[in-house]
C-alpha cells in the first residue's frame, strides 16, 4: 500500500502524540491504557487507506477526548472508557472472528480425531468466549469486559501476523518465479490471484499444501535485512540447486487455479 506523503505524516505525527499521551499516564500510575502503537504495526494492519485512515481517527479521537482515561463503572469494578470504546469499536469484527475459529476448530475436530481432547479444549475457550462477546457490553463486568478486550487483541494479533507472513511469501514467492524465467505478466496473474484469498482461506492453502512452507524456508527470513538484489541471487541460487523447488513452483503456477477454487468452495 502506497501512502501519500500527507497520509504518512499524519500518521507518524498522530502515532507519536498517542504514544507520548499514553506513557504520561503509566507515569501517572493510571491503569486500563490502550498500548503503544508503531507505524510499522499499523501499516502492516491495515491494507487500504480507508481502513488506516479510520484507526488514525480511532488514536486521535484518544488524544483529543479528555474523558478516555476516566473510569466507568461496573458491577465488579471500573474500567476506562477507553477501553470500552476500544472492545465496542471492534465489536462486530471479532465477533465474525470468533464464528471462523469455531469453524475452523470444529473442521480440525472432524479431521483430527486423534487430538480430541486438546482441540476440544480449543472449541470449548471459544465457545465460552462467544456467549460473552454475543452478551450486551453495558451489563458485562469489568472483569468479562478485559476478557473480551483480550479476545479482540488476539483477533488483531492473529490478523497482523497473516498479513506480514502474507507479504513475506508474495515476495519470495515473486523472487523465486524470477530467477525461474517465469514471465512477469504470468507472475502479476499468480500474485493477483493469491491476493484476492481471504486470510482464512490463505491458512488454508499454508495448512494442505506444501508451496508456502517451502518458499517461506527457501529465502531470508521476515527479519533478516536483505537487499532485493542479494535476495534474487539467492532466489538463482535456490533455482539452480533445488530441482525439487522447480517442480513445486512449476506445479503451482500451471495449476493455480485449481489451488485457489480448492480453498474457496
Amino acid at each position: 500500500m502506497n501512502l501519500s506523503a500527507d497520509l504518512n505524516r499524519d500518521l507518524r505525527r498522530t502515532v507519536k502524540s498517542f504514544n507520548q499521551k499514553v506513557r504520561r499516564a503509566e507515569r501517572k500510575g493510571q491503569t486500563g491504557l490502550p498500548q503503544l502503537r508503531s507505524v510499522r504495526e499499523l501499516k502492516q494492519q491495515f491494507t487500504t487507506e480507508s481502513d488506516l485512515k479510520r484507526e488514525v481517527g480511532m488514536l486521535r479521537t484518544f488524544l483529543n477526548n479528555k474523558e478516555a482515561l476516566q473510569r466507568r463503572k461496573t458491577a465488579d469494578g471500573t474500567i476506562s472508557n477507553w477501553e470500552f470504546d476500544y472492545i465496542a469499536n471492534n465489536l462486530k469484527s471479532t465477533k465474525a472472528w470468533v464464528d471462523r475459529q469455531i469453524d475452523k476448530t470444529s473442521k480440525r475436530l472432524k479431521d483430527y480425531p486423534e487430538h480430541l481432547y486438546s482441540i476440544r479444549a480449543d472449541l470449548n475457550k471459544l465457545e465460552a468466549e462467544k456467549e460473552i462477546i454475543n452478551r450486551n457490553l453495558n451489563k458485562l463486568t469489568a472483569r468479562e469486559l478485559r476478557t473480551v478486550g483480550t479476545v479482540v487483541n488476539r483477533m488483531k494479533r492473529e490478523n497482523l501476523k497473516t498479513r506480514a507472513g502474507r507479504e513475506y511469501f508474495m515476495d519470495n514467492l515473486n523472487q523465486l518465479l524470477r530467477a525461474r524465467g517465469t514471465e512477469k505478466g504470468v507472475r502479476k496473474e499468480v500474485i493477483n490471484k493469491l491476493n484476492n484469498l481471504t486470510n482464512e482461506q490463505f491458512l488454508e492453502l499454508y495448512r494442505t499444501h506444501d508451496i508456502i512452507s517451502e518458499v517461506m524456508t527457501k529465502l531470508p527470513s521476515e527479519t533478516e535485512p536483505v537487499e532485493r538484489d542479494e535476495k534474487l541471487d539467492r532466489a538463482k541460487h535456490v533455482i539452480a540447486t533445488d530441482d525439487e523447488i522447480i517442480e513445486l513452483l512449476d506445479n503451482f503456477v500451471e495449476d493455480i487455479d485449481d489451488y485457489i477454487e480448492e480453498v474457496t468452495q
